[in-house]
């Protein structure tokens, strides 16, 4: 592992999610309250809020260590 995180399987979530990550955009254009669209059904929209959600929490709390280290 490399950096601020220490474990490898981390490093195979995060590059797991970057295909993830960049297609949330399309999902909050295209099927939420965003914009006039079909809404996305309750379920989907939770799983997919939830886990983009999980992983900005994870990268806020390295890069929030990483200030208060110095």
């Amino acid at each position: 592992a490399s950096g601020r995180v220490q474990s490898n399987m981390t490093l195979q979530i995060i590059k797991a999610n970057m295909n993830v990550l960049n297609n949330f955009n399309h999902v909050r254009n295209t099927e939420s309250y965003a914009h006039d669209n079909v809404i996305l059904n309750k379920n989907e929209s939770k799983l997919i809020c939830n886990h983009v959600i999980s992983l900005l929490k994870f990268v806020d709390e390295i890069e929030m260590d990483a200030e208060y280290a110095f």
